[in-house]
């Protein structure tokens, strides 16, 4: 009869087991099995390096996104998302092509602390080699009145790397330029020079260049984007910001180069499709291959929760009422009357 009287928590106790792992473990691990790289002949040899770009996952800050579970459910799905992309992908290098964090241009420098110390806790650089650009919520310089000052990149500098950097990584030249400090509405010189400097003393370091860009190279003057394509001359062009997956033809010189645009890493944006591209180089050929991957959708899995907890409600209201009404029925006396 204990038993008996216990069977609606027991149940609600196993189906609410059933519904975490379905939500927290499941649909990643199934997402992943359609995770690939598009196919290349180094793939026999196993001689291909492997680099896997995702842009904005911008974890939230505490102005736009005063709740706490809101900040701790986005992290928990970036942190999952990411490990399970480098457990499957086995990339050799991973680039992160800005927008870091959500609020990094407008906080102190203690609330900046404690925001990089949650992406570093999602995003650790000992799992696989990471390069992370600086992008318009980092550092500033993206909208009418935000001007792109120094000391915000200075300590995006301190905190991660150089914004004007070449980098050589398996036999590829990663190259990143602070191409927000040229679109910004409001410029700073102190910005722009560290960037014209970099590019003038620019020299190769290896045979395939991967260019790196927050901003997409349309939205640089015609001028900069030329000076850019005659400096650098890349193989491949990568970029954030835009949040949707795109490809592109950058053409200089009768020269056509791919640009392509990451999609977003983080499900808190406007669009619904957030995931990643996988790109595989042969370094001796200079062939490479690129595929857009998909992320499991955070939404659906949100909506299961807020209709189970409403379900767990009405079984708690339903067995207080019971129990209350149960305490306080009086039972009804009978008399028999003989005859």
């Amino acid at each position: 009869m204990r038993l008996k009287s216990h069977t609606p928590e027991v149940v609600s106790l196993i189906l609410s087991a059933i519904l975490l792992f379905y939500c927290e473990i499941y649909t990643y691990s199934t997402q992943a099995r359609y995770w690939k790289y598009a196919y290349l002949a180094c793939q026999e040899s196993n001689t291909c390096v492997k680099v896997i770009a995702i842009a904005n996952p911008k974890v939230l800050g505490d102005f736009w996104h005063p709740w706490t579970f809101t900040r701790w459910d986005a992290d928990r799905y970036l942190r999952s998302s990411y490990s399970s992309m480098v457990q499957a992908m086995k990339p050799d290098v991973v680039t992160i092509l800005g927008d870091l964090i959500d609020e990094g241009f407008n906080g102190n420098e203690q609330t900046i602390a404690r925001y990089h110390e949650r992406f570093d806790s999602i995003f650790d650089s000992n799992l696989v080699p990471l390069i992370a650009l600086a992008g318009d919520t980092d550092i500033g310089g993206h909208g009418q009145w935000d001007m792109q000052e120094f000391h915000k990149v200075h300590r995006f500098q301190k905190w991660k790397q150089e914004v004007n950097n070449q980098t050589s990584l398996h036999g590829i030249e990663f190259v990143t330029v602070n191409t927000l400090a040229f679109t910004a509405k409001k410029k700073n010189a102190e910005t722009i020079k560290p960037a014209n400097m970099f590019l003038d003393s620019y020299a190769p370091l290896n045979d395939f260049t991967i260019f790196l860009s927050h901003m997409p190279l349309e939205k640089l003057s015609d001028t900069r984007r030329e000076t850019l394509m005659d400096k650098i001359s890349p193989d491949l062009i990568l970029a954030g910001h835009s949040e949707e997956s795109t490809e592109s033809i950058v053409v200089h010189r009768e020269e056509k180069t791919v640009q392509w645009v990451a999609p977003t890493f983080s499900y808190k944006t406007s669009y619904a499709r957030n995931g990643f591209i996988a790109i595989l180089i042969d370094t001796k050929t200079q062939e490479y291959t690129v595929t857009e991957n998909w992320m499991s959708e955070r939404q659906p899995s949100l909506e299961l929760y807020k209709f189970w907890l409403g379900c767990l409600a009405a079984v708690a209201a339903y067995r207080l009422f019971s129990s209350y009404y149960g305490q306080n029925r009086r039972p009804i006396k009978t008399h028999r009357q003989s005859h």
